[in-house]
This record gives C-alpha cells, structure tokens and sequence, in this order.
C-alpha cells in the first residue's frame, strides 16, 4: 500500500574508503535536504580511511565500524577479513537499532558492506529502504552482491544495469557535489587562493588517496614546464595514501630531486611551495586538496584519474583534462571512462604501463608531450572543455529527489526498462572481435594506444592464454616490431598461439623476408588449423611465393597425402590453382568433383575462380581444359536450403571464363 512521503527524514549514511565514494554520498544528502527535509543525518565508515577527514568538514556526526575488503584477498586473508566484517555488521545493526534511521543510502565499497548487510537483516523491524548509488560504469563486487536485497539501485550510467544483479536500477545520472556546479569567475577564485591572474594553472590530482604514477610522473615535468617560456602555477594534490606508499613524503622526495639549483623552497603544515627556473612555474604541492571546487574553477588544465567522480567533474566544469586512467581494475571501468571521454573529444588520454617491478607507471615524456601541446594552445583547450561538459548530465538533482520520494511512499520508481551493454564491453567480450574493431582504427587512436600497451603486458605474462590475446592485438596493431617475438611463438607455442601466430603475420601487413620458411613449416604442423591457417594465407601471397621453388614442392607433397584433416583440404583445393600446373590440379581435384560434402565441391570452383582472376588460367586450351572438368560436377546441394551457391559459383565461373573468350576475340 502507498504512503504519503515522509519529510524531514532521518536519514543514514555510508560508504567509503576513497574520495570517489565520500563525496557522491555527501551531494546525494545535500539534495535530499533541500528536496525532502533531513532532520537528522549520520555518516557510518571506517576508521583510518577518506571518510574520517572528510565528512567531519562537512558538519555531519560520524561513526565507524570494522570491515574490510574481500575481494581479490589472499586464501589466508579471508578468515580475519570475514571475521572484521561479521563484528561490523554487528556494530552496524546497534547503530541502526539506535539511529533508527527513515532511509539508509550507501555508495559501495567494502566500507558499506556491515550497514548494508545490517539493513537488510532488520528489515522485519526497522523497515527502513536501501538504496544503493553506484557511480562507475562497471559495478564492484560489494555493490553487485548488495544489489541483491536493495530496494533501488540509483546508477549513474545507463550501461551500468547490464553488470548488476537485479533489476531495480533507475538512472540518475552522477550526483555531483554542489560546489563543483556553483557558477565561479575563474580571476575571483584565483585571487582567494593566492594565483597569479596571469599565469597558466595546472590542477593534478590522483584522488584522495592519491596516485603514484601520476605523483611520480608530473614531479618528473618540472624541468619541462620550466622550458615552455610560460608562466605556470602548478598545483598539485599528492593524495593521503601512507603505509607501503606515503604519497606526501615520496613525492615531495621525487620533486625535490626534479627541481634544478637555484630553486628556492618554501614548506609549512603540508604545504610545500617552489619557485623553480628564475619563478616561472611556482609549484604548490599539498598534501589534499579540500577546496577542489575553487581549485577547478581556478584553473586552465586538470590532469586526473577516469573514475567517474574525477571525470564527472571536469565534465561539469568544462576543463581541459589529461585523463590517466588506473590500469588493471575490474572491468577496467577508469580505462573504459577515459576512452568514452576521450573518443569523444572531451579530453587526452595518457594510458599507465606495468613497470618490470611490478609498479605502474606514466611514461614521462608521453605526459610532457600532452601538457605541452595544452599549455601552448588555448584554442585546444577551449575545445576541449566544450566537449567536456556535453558528456556532463546535468538532471541528476531531480531524478534522485523523486526517487528517494517514492522509495520512502513504498512507490516503484521509474526502473530502467532496457538493459545496454556498454560498447567497450562488447568490443572486449571477444578479442577476435576487438582485433577487427582494431584494424579499422585509425593509427594513433586512443584504442591503439591503449591495446598497444596490453599487448606488450600481454607478451610478457607467463599465461599462455595472456601471451596468445598479446599476439593476436600485435598482428592487428601491425606491430612489425615483434617480429621476432611471433617468430619465436611459432615455434615454441602451442597450437592455438601457432596458428594465431600464423595470422598476426598475415595482419602485419609488411614484407616478411622468410615468409616462404615459415609457412612451409607450418604445412608440416601437428596441429590442423596451423596447417589449414597457412594454406591460407599462402593463397593471399601467392604472387610472392610461386617462385618458390621449396614451397611450392612441400605444397605438392602435402596434395599427395592421402588422408587429411577436412578443414585442411578445404584450403588446399581453394589454393592449389595458384600454384600447380592446372592439369597436375585436375588429377588431385578429380576425386573430390562428386565428394558428397558440398564444401569441397564448392572449395574447387573457387579455387579455379581465384587462378582464372588472377590470370593463371589463361589462353583457349586452359578454358577449354577447365571447362571439361567442371561440365561433369553435380551443382545440387544437399543443405535442404533454398539457395544453390554451388550452382551460381558453376554458373560465375562459366560466365568467367567466355569473357575471357571474348576479351580474346576483341582484341
């Protein structure tokens, strides 16, 4: 039965670890008090993380409980992670039982995983709604399972429902923080946080906790900025990561050591400023950046991670952005966002690489180029941030207000009625399907680019399934630079990667020297799609391997064989034309003109189309000589279809072979 809404709720909520959780949930409650009425509120995380600086800055009481991340933990990490996460949900439901809260909203991530369990486990007595927001395209595993037994997923994609598990999802768009969406005079903003008006500003920042490739990489830009003959001022957030990585101190390290003699320091309270080649880049280093909405409206240029939040928010303020997308997340949901973005001309793309250490890392000289190219050209930045904010929706505010109104009169939202795949999704459910999308992109692309460098990871792994996707994107990249690398695949591979290797080759597009050799080994293979794939291939190079005396004779041998895979003898009737002297084609083909299996009949009628095409049956007594062998073959066929391919291939071949007749004449 339907309810009158509630208003001025009490109002519950969690989520965290990082940033990207924090503030989505901060804006979701500052809509909801202005559209509903909150009369009390309270933030539940985790001891230790992002929420415990952040929320309290923004006046809302804060209460913590344990949990811990399960997902890709080590077999003896999931014990203690069970048991930490088992006390938190018992911590969670006193805290509900006490709080008794009109409507719970979580924002994922393992901070949430207790109150979520909790709500639902009470659900009898509290009766209070879950409603879940999930921002990334591609959904964690905590949001997945929590989908389950939560009255509304609130999604910020329209691809996101194809991942989830239920379908209660309701499209909001992402719930940008309100003070990235108020209007700010760029001078005015610049003025507050001690700019100078004139200069250049470079904003970079790698979320909350920061990032170690970006950190690393743009200390390394110091004695490039200083060179561009501009005034920057660079401001730069290095993330509150500490333990195995201490953000602050191994960036302010890597800084110290870029910046040149001469450069005069200044260092207070987490602030670190330099005035570095004679004061042309003064760079502010600082620990978090709180105030990003002033730092944004501030500034000419954003380099940032692609999670949803970060890109989101350049979207909304229209920014120039050096997107650096995370590598090896699930779904590879940062490197999905950047390439949206970036397809889009919404931004530049810098893709991290696997170093031989284990640590990711930015090519410093590819992030140089692309800051070089923005700092010299206003106009790209300009369009640049007028792409940006068409990819921003900015409707988000209404939608959830109505659905946080209907959740709490026992309503159904507006659930999204259709499920989209994401379109990188498709592309990457089947790499043979990706390597075709990839031959068809132009060179340079962003797809190129990114699939170049997971070809290289790819190559170098140690999984044979991993090492045979790297050789089918280095042929379809035409990477004729690890030539050397699919030689040696060839021979030590195992029958899947030889005959990918076989086609990579084919897909280089480039002269290869011993081409000949390689395909003559691979007629004598064990495995028959190896032999069946240079046959193959061997029938598109003819034209540079009939003078082949060795090749040409193993071909003939392999003709001789008197029993052979079919696939294998397929190809060998579609190519032996090419090759053989027709009358010594004729004596192998003979047998096969009345086979019952219309593929092979098939199979020799292309084959003499294709030596007819390609001007090797030539002349009268070659026609006439073709014409007899082919008079006799049955052109019915056995598929019980109502087409007759058999046929109008006999039929295509005859008309062939008069217009070389009265080509003859003509002349």
């Amino acid at each position: 039965m339907m309810r009158r809404p509630k208003e001025n709720i009490r109002l519950l909520l969690t989520g965290g670890g990082t940033g990207g959780h924090v503030y989505p949930i901060l804006s979701i409650h500052s809509i909801l008090s202005e559209a509903i009425g909150v009369s009390e509120v309270l933030y539940v995380g985790s001891r230790g993380r992002a929420e415990e600086q952040i929320v309290p800055r923004h006046g809302i009481p804060l209460r913590f409980v344990q949990t811990a991340p399960v997902a890709g933990s080590a077999p003896w990490k999931l014990i203690p992670a069970a048991w930490r996460n088992f006390v938190g949900t018992i911590q969670a439901a006193i805290a509900l039982l006490k709080f008794r809260p009109d409507l719970v909203v979580a924002s994922g991530g393992y901070v949430s995983a207790p109150i979520c369990f909790a709500t639902f486990l009470l659900k009898p007595f509290l009766r209070a709604p879950l409603v879940i927001n999930e921002q990334n395209v591609m959904p964690g595993l905590m949001n997945k399972v929590a989908s389950l037994f939560a009255d509304v997923m609130m999604v910020s994609f329209p691809e996101s429902p194809y991942f989830l598990w239920n379908n209660r999802c309701v499209f909001t768009g992402y719930p940008v923080r309100e003070d990235i969406l108020q209007e700010r005079d760029q001078q005015v903003m610049r003025g507050k946080l001690g700019l100078d008006p004139a200069r250049t500003v470079i904003l970079i920042h790698g979320g909350s906790l920061g990032s170690r490739s970006i950190n690393r990489a743009v200390t390394a830009l110091v004695p490039v900025l200083a060179g561009l003959g501009t005034e920057i001022q660079v401001i730069h957030s290095t993330g509150l990561a500490r333990g195995n990585y201490d953000a602050w101190g191994d960036t302010l390290a890597h800084l110290k050591k870029a910046c040149p003699e001469g450069t005069h320091f200044q260092e207070a309270d987490r602030v670190f400023e330099a005035s570095i080649g004679g004061g042309r880049v003064r760079y502010r280093l600082q620990s978090y950046v709180h105030e990003i909405a002033d730092c944004l409206a501030a500034s000419d240029i954003v380099i940032c991670r692609g999670g949803a939040g970060a890109i989101t928010e350049v979207c909304a303020a229209g920014k120039a952005a050096i997107v650096i997308p995370k590598r090896g997340l699930p779904g590879d949901h940062q490197e999905l966002n950047a390439l949206h973005l970036g397809e889009g001309q919404g931004c530049e793309v810098v893709f991290e690489r696997r170093g031989d250490d284990g640590v990711d890392y930015v090519e410093a000289e590819v992030l140089a180029e692309s800051v070089r190219r923005l700092v010299k050209s206003p106009e790209l930045r300009a369009e640049l941030g007028k792409h940006a904010r068409t990819h921003f929706h900015s409707h988000f505010r209404e939608k959830i207000a109505e659905t946080a109104r209907d959740v709490l009169a026992r309503k159904n939202p507006e659930f999204t009625s259709s499920i989209i795949e994401p379109a990188g999704t498709k592309i990457m459910r089947q790499v043979d399907v990706l390597v075709q999308f990839l031959r068809k992109q132009p060179p340079g692309s962003t797809y190129r680019r990114l699939y170049g460098i997971k070809m290289e990871e790819y190559l170098a792994s140690g999984d044979w399934q991993k090492v045979n996707n790297g050789i089918k994107l280095a042929g379809a990249l035409g990477r004729a630079d690890r030539l050397d690398d699919l030689r040696r695949w060839l021979r030590e591979g195992n029958g899947f990667m030889r005959r990918n290797t076989l086609r990579a080759l084919d897909h280089l597009g480039v002269e290869i020297p011993d081409l000949p050799a390689l395909l003559g080994a691979a007629l004598d293979d064990s495995y028959f799609e190896a032999r069946a794939t240079a046959l193959e291939i061997a029938g598109r190079h003819f034209g540079g391997l009939r003078a082949d005396t060795p090749f040409v004779d193993k071909l003939r041998a392999m003709a001789k064989r008197r029993f052979q895979h079919f696939d294998v003898r397929y190809q060998q009737l579609r190519v032996l034309p090419l090759f053989l002297p027709l009358e010594e084609y004729f004596a192998i083909a003979d047998r096969f003109r009345f086979a019952e299996n219309t593929r092979l009949r098939q199979a020799i009628l292309d084959g003499l189309r294709r030596a007819l095409d390609a001007g090797i049956i030539a002349g009268a007594h070659d026609r006439d000589a073709t014409r007899r062998f082919i008079d006799a073959m049955p052109v019915t066929t056995s598929d019980f279809k109502p087409q007759f391919m058999i046929r109008d291939s006999f039929i295509q071949l005859y008309q062939r072979l008069s217009e070389e007749e009265r080509g003859e004449d003509a002349q």
